[in-house]
């Protein structure tokens, strides 16, 4: 009943018009944040204790610029491997992974890196990355996020890594397909919405935000799709392929080139 009083009609319809984007497909996007204001009464941003964050914001700042690959891993025996984020308070998700499969060299993949991507009127230490990658199963997607949460610390440090992945599975003959806010809500289901529409197949994409002490609103759904759909489009998951590397690319991490900061350019 809440979404019919006038003022918040108002105040979502002003929303909707922060996502759109010149020259950007913007449907589907909209839907799925009436859809979360229809779920979540509340913004997941609301949570965060306003005293403490700012303190958490250059924690985090601090973190991602250390230059120790350490990152919280925790192996069972050889068997599991677990990732635990380094704080519960925005979410994050504990990952269990299989070892065999982290260790499993016909699983390895090129993980492509997009440039970090700073928001407009964001907090000073506010960072967007995207990464992608070319999977074709989910072992090759447990691979990739293994790789990113368990040997990068920065992503580790990560206040969110969302995901969404979507690739033919060859052996069941079906499109496989799914996401995760990792936190965040919604944004995981606005990265799948990106991938659906864009008829992207056989990728993962993964983008991190170090969340910088001012709340964005969902203009920052906006900014997690621009820097997804940027770096899909560079690497050919979007409009014409590129060449990449399709099989295993072993641990390197491929970094874009361009100007750390600048706007994200929409093609």
């Amino acid at each position: 009943p809440w979404i019919l009083d006038k003022g918040r009609a108002v105040e979502l319809a002003n929303e909707l018009v922060e996502l759109f984007t010149p020259d950007s497909e913007v449907a589907i996007m909209w839907a799925e944040h009436c859809r979360a204001e229809l779920n979540f009464a509340s913004s997941n941003e609301d949570t965060f204790d306003a005293a403490n964050v700012n303190a958490e914001a250059e924690t985090i700042v601090n973190s991602v610029e250390e230059d120790d690959n350490t990152a919280p891993t925790n192996a069972n025996a050889g068997e599991v491997v677990t990732f635990r984020p380094p704080s519960s308070k925005h979410g994050q998700s504990t990952r269990h992974f299989d070892a065999s499969v982290v260790g499993s060299q016909s699983n390895l993949r090129t993980i492509h890196r997009g440039e970090p991507y700073h928001p407009p009127k964001s907090g000073p230490s506010e960072t967007m990355v995207a990464h992608v990658a070319h999977v074709t199963s989910m072992d090759h997607v447990n691979w990739v996020l293994a790789e990113l949460l368990l040997n990068d610390r920065k992503v580790a440090r990560a206040t969110h890594n969302m995901i969404a992945y979507r690739f033919f599975d060859q052996d069941k003959h079906c499109l496989v397909s799914d996401n995760d806010d990792d936190g965040e809500k919604g944004a995981g289901s606005k990265l799948a919405a990106l991938l659906d529409m864009s008829d992207a197949k056989d990728v993962l994409v993964v983008v991190s935000r170090w969340f910088g002490g001012i709340h964005l609103g969902p203009s920052r759904f906006k900014y997690i799709a621009c820097v997804a759909r940027d770096l899909l489009q560079d690497e050919g998951f979007i409009g014409t392929p590129a060449d990449r590397q399709d099989e295993g690319g072993g641990t390197t991490v491929v970094k874009r080139k361009g100007k750390k900061g600048s706007k994200v350019e929409r093609r």
